[in-house]
């Protein structure tokens, strides 16, 4: 349950991604004690959202591939600099 809004399974199911961002945002608001609103929710997921397809655009024109790619290619990119800045490489 986010900020007393429950997130049904149907919903999540008919878009995985959207479920993923929900248990982020969750965890987030857990974290420090916030409650949002349900609209601000929808806000902060499409912002996510957004966020998500322009960063996989971006791959995917920089490295002349599909979407599809060029989201697995910003993942890895994301995760890599997550690596070097925790000083594992």
């Amino acid at each position: 349950m986010l900020s007393g809004v429950a997130v049904s399974g149907l919903e999540m199911s008919q878009n995985p991604h959207r479920g993923v961002a929900v248990s982020g945002l969750e965890m987030s608001q857990n974290r420090v004690g916030l409650q949002w609103s349900r609209a601000e929710v929808e806000a902060r997921l499409e912002e996510i959202m957004r966020s998500i397809y322009a960063t996989s655009k971006a791959a995917a024109s920089e490295y002349g591939t599909t979407l599809s790619a060029g989201a697995n290619i910003a993942a890895f990119l994301k995760v890599g600099e997550a690596v070097l800045a925790q000083g594992a490489v």
